[in-house]
């Protein structure tokens, strides 16, 4: 109503109800509750690792995702030393997965290069038998290649 007590409504008229702070927090939660940090990179960390380990048997698959594991590790752990995110397990997790990954992919590639070597080996030293294929003994194991094979691999 009106200040004044001598004020007539008159009828239809609009009078603004009394403003007044609010009864309740606005902003929600409690009172000095803060919201955990994300921990985003953390689990893209191990994600990356644990995908580098599986398919480490695929060089390229292995050597990348395994390094995205190890950088996002870091990057996360900077983040949670910082404050600024949590999942400090989880980012030591994705970088030893990704460090794994890329050991499995390393270790896949250097015995792809000691087979291909030892088949180039067979192909140089064969021995073509009586069905037209192609005999060789190397550290006492006999291999046997087919012609196209032979051709593959001789240098």
């Amino acid at each position: 109503m009106s200040e004044n007590p001598n004020y007539q409504q008159n009828p239809g008229e609009f009078i603004p109800a009394p403003q007044q702070a609010p009864a309740y927090n606005m902003q929600g939660g409690y009172p000095g509750y803060q919201p955990k940090p994300g921990s985003g990179l953390a689990i893209a960390s191990l994600v990356c690792g644990i995908l580098g380990v599986l398919t480490g048997i695929f060089i390229f698959s292995g050597l990348s995702l395994g390094l995205a594991g190890i950088v996002l590790g870091i990057v996360a752990l900077v983040k949670v030393k910082n404050g600024t995110a949590s999942g400090k397990g989880m980012a030591i997790g994705g970088i030893v997965t990704g460090a794994l990954g890329m050991i499995f992919a390393v270790v896949v590639l250097i015995l792809g290069m000691i087979g291909l070597s030892m088949l180039g080996d067979c192909a140089e030293q064969a021995v073509q038998d009586s069905n037209g294929n192609y005999v060789c003994t190397i550290e006492g194991k006999t291999m046997t290649m087919s012609p196209d094979e032979y051709k593959v691999y001789r240098r």
